[in-house]
């Protein structure tokens, strides 16, 4: 058992129970198992942080619950006897987590950036130029879509709600609401569907895990180790061939001919 909590993204263990704590500039995150454990940790963090004459802002302070119990009302936690308010969804580093039954995420404000960033290109660009439209919107407006995307584990549901969120650019840059034509466009401008591009993100992400040299990312890579190991064992391959077997699935998916 650790007397001390280092804020260095490192585990501690409160009477048993595995709880982790992870701190990037000012924004900590407690990932505890129960509330008793998650008050129990708020008070090893706040003698941690008075000993380097720091203090909590309780009022930019929440609490998320995700599980089965999700709904069920709880005994309050504090923070220097103010009480922290539950919420049903909170931003951390950019990105909108919900509470429910399972993890999950919220593309609302994503979705919104990258329509801004498209329809601003779209603007000075015009839709006579489709090739110079995709291109600049992956260098710009795809980022804003996908952040963070590789470090999550989506469900069918959310990567099909970003699929769609670029069939709409391809719908007003094409004038056509046919799947077909679209999935031909798709392949033919050689742009990737956020689903497969998610993918070769989160191949590339796994590989700066396993090369990286810093203790706290080889801590992490031992946590998803099999979520690793299963990615790798799915696609087997890596680099330019992952693509190629992308477009390839894409291809038979959407029953598009190709001729060698």
């Amino acid at each position: 058992m650790l007397d001390k909590l280092h804020l260095s993204g490192l585990g501690c263990t409160v009477k048993g129970a595995m709880c982790n704590a992870f701190m990037y500039a000012d924004d900590l995150i407690l990932l505890t198992a129960s509330l008793c454990h998650l008050q129990q940790l708020i008070l090893i963090c706040e003698q941690e942080l008075s000993d380097i004459g720091l203090t909590f802002n309780f009022s930019k302070c929440h609490i998320m619950r995700v599980g089965k119990k999700y709904k069920n009302v709880c005994l309050p936690i504090c923070i220097s006897q103010n009480v922290i308010m539950f919420c049903e969804e909170m931003r951390y580093l950019g990105v909108y987590v919900k509470s429910g039954l399972i993890l999950k995420f919220n593309f609302d404000q994503a979705k919104r950036k990258f329509y801004a960033s498209a329809n601003g290109i779209i603007s000075k660009v015009g839709t006579l130029k489709p090739d110079i439209v995709l291109s600049l919107c992956n260098s710009f407006a795809i980022p804003c879509l996908l952040y963070a995307t590789e470090a999550m584990l989506l469900n069918k549901s959310e990567r099909k709600t970003l699929d769609n969120t670029v069939r709409r650019l391809f719908m007003k840059l094409f004038h056509t609401a046919d799947p077909s034509v679209i999935a031909h466009c798709q392949y033919y401008m050689y742009f990737l569907q956020p689903s497969d591009n998610i993918i070769v993100r989160t191949f590339n992400f796994y590989q700066s895990l396993i090369n990286s040299s810093s203790t706290i990312v080889q801590i992490i890579f031992s946590l998803f180790n099999k979520n690793i190991s299963n990615f790798s064992e799915k696609y087997n391959i890596g680099g330019n061939k992952l693509k190629q077997q992308l477009w390839g699935d894409f291809c038979f998916s959407n029953d598009i001919m190709v001729s060698n």
